[in-house]
């Protein structure tokens, strides 16, 4: 069994909600906090792989800058920013280290998870800080289950790729539960504390090392009700949480839209971050094979420079375009899109993904066998790209073939799984 390392830190000051008297907000504060830690966590990039888990340095880092506060509710000392503000944070962490952007990311993001919980779980969760740290794995495993019993459910089963659980305090759980007297068969998103869970230490990967994105075991552990929400509840836009604060948009956003929302920040930082390592480090000294000439002199690498520069600005447009129109959607309090619109908003989450993938590609392709050695930071990249490519958020082929299908008009059920991820 693994151990985590949650209970290390104190509760530090998070940033407030509001505009400054200079114009600038919470949000622009807590980026250039975070600014100023990507050369140590960059430089700390190799160790996290090495660990596969983040550096207690970086997470330690990463909460006195406020991130894992940022979406925790207001009334226990967050900040409630908005899914914008999560979006900038991947963006930025992705330039820095793949692997740190998607587990700190997702820490902070649960927090946002937890406020849509009753206010008495809020209050247990948020007891003596300001954040919590979460994993969460939506991936139960054969064999999972829940019953009811006085007062909550017994769950038992294995969930896999819970990310950042070595650093979490709870788990989220999404747990089927077969039919009783009186009570169908249902799902439930169930909030677990890690002591009662079991670590299985499985993730043994190339690429996206440092996320520690292990299995999670139970054996008839009872939940009680106040820590259960009924999975279509819980992602969709009237959980307890949200009802309870009806400003905080975040919380009205369903789940799976949420994620849609950042997870290209991830791979269109990391290509950023290419494109830079292949401008500074590599074009200046390669020489081209066969005494071909400097690799800076070609007209191909000049070609191959502007696509790729290309690919990163399309996919941030796509993603920034349908980050702003989600969250004003949202703001609005008028419940989810037109399946066509969601359509649409995973589109450009996808398509960005794939852009951002491109300009990896085309850069790597000349950079040399060099880049393969141990420690090269475009290895690495190139590594963690193709995990984000095999991520359900990366797969070009499905997201095109649901969409595409409701695009075209044809007969769909909007409650089927597949388009309830839209």
């Amino acid at each position: 069994m693994l151990k985590t390392s949650e209970g290390a830190h104190d509760t530090r000051p998070s940033a407030d909600a509001g505009n400054r008297p200079d114009g600038r907000t919470a949000t622009d504060e807590l980026l250039d906090r975070v600014r100023a830690l990507l050369p140590d966590i960059r430089a700390r990039a190799a160790e996290a792989e090495e660990l596969r888990r983040l550096p207690e340095a970086t997470v330690r880092d990463l909460t006195e800058a406020g991130v894992f506060a940022m979406h925790a509710p207001a009334e226990f000392g967050g900040a409630e920013l908005q899914i914008d503000a999560l979006f900038e944070l991947a963006l930025l962490l992705g330039q820095a280290c793949t692997a740190t952007a998607w587990t700190a990311t997702f820490l902070a993001f649960h927090n946002a998870a937890l406020g849509r919980f009753p206010i008495e779980t809020q209050r247990e969760v948020y007891a003596d800080r300001n954040y919590a740290l979460s994993a969460g794995s939506f991936h139960p495993l054969p064999g999972t289950k829940g019953e009811h019993v006085d007062g909550g459910l017994r769950v038992s089963g294995r969930w896999d790729f819970c990310s950042g659980i070595l650093h979490s305090g709870w788990c989220l759980l999404d747990v089927p539960v077969e039919p009783v007297e009186g009570r169908p068969a249902n799902r439930y998103v169930c909030l677990l504390p890690i002591g009662d869970l079991e670590i299985l230490d499985v993730w043994h990967t190339t690429g996206m090392r440092a996320t520690g994105s292990n299995d999670v075991s139970a054996e008839g552990v009872f939940v009680p009700e106040h820590h259960i929400i009924p999975t279509h509840v819980f992602h969709g836009t009237e959980s307890p949480g949200a009802l309870l604060r009806p400003q905080h948009s975040l919380l009205r956003m369903p789940f799976y839209r949420a994620a849609g929302i950042f997870h290209p920040a991830f791979a269109i930082g990391s290509a950023q971050r290419a494109l830079d390592v292949f401008r500074d480090d590599i074009v200046g000294r390669r020489q081209r094979p066969v005494n071909g000439g400097p690799l800076a002199e070609a007209p191909l690498t000049h070609s191959r420079y502007a696509r790729a520069a290309h690919a990163v600005q399309i996919a941030t447009l796509l993603a920034r375009s349908q980050a702003d129109e989600a969250r004003e959607h949202y703001a609005a309090h008028t419940g989810d899109p037109e399946l066509e619109r969601r359509a649409y908003f995973r589109l450009s989450s996808v398509g960005a993904i794939a852009q951002a993938a491109e300009a990896v590609e085309l850069v790597t392709r000349v950079s040399g066998g060099s880049m393969f050695r141990s420690g090269s930071e475009l290895d690495r990249i190139k590594r963690d790209m193709a995990v984000l490519l095999n991520h359900n958020s990366g797969d070009w082929d499905f997201h095109t073939e649901t969409a595409g299908k409701v695009l075209l008009g044809l007969p769909t059920d909007p409650e089927a799984g597949v388009y309830r991820a839209l």
